[in-house]
């Protein structure tokens, strides 16, 4: 499992595509991942509770 974080849409999507342009990511990473039945990745949205001090 990888997690990472970013503070808006915008960043994530750079992430993506920086990683996806790199050699190593397409020649070992991305080909590993699918010969292991690696799913697409989910986003998940993280959002206070009612009782969370953040707000």
């Amino acid at each position: 499992m990888i997690v990472t974080s970013h503070p808006h849409e915008a960043a994530r999507r750079r992430h993506l595509a920086a990683a996806e342009a790199h050699e190593v990511v397409r020649a070992e990473v991305l080909p590993e991942a699918r010969r292991r039945g690696a799913r697409a990745p989910r986003v998940l949205r993280l959002a206070p509770a009612d009782r969370s001090l953040i707000r």
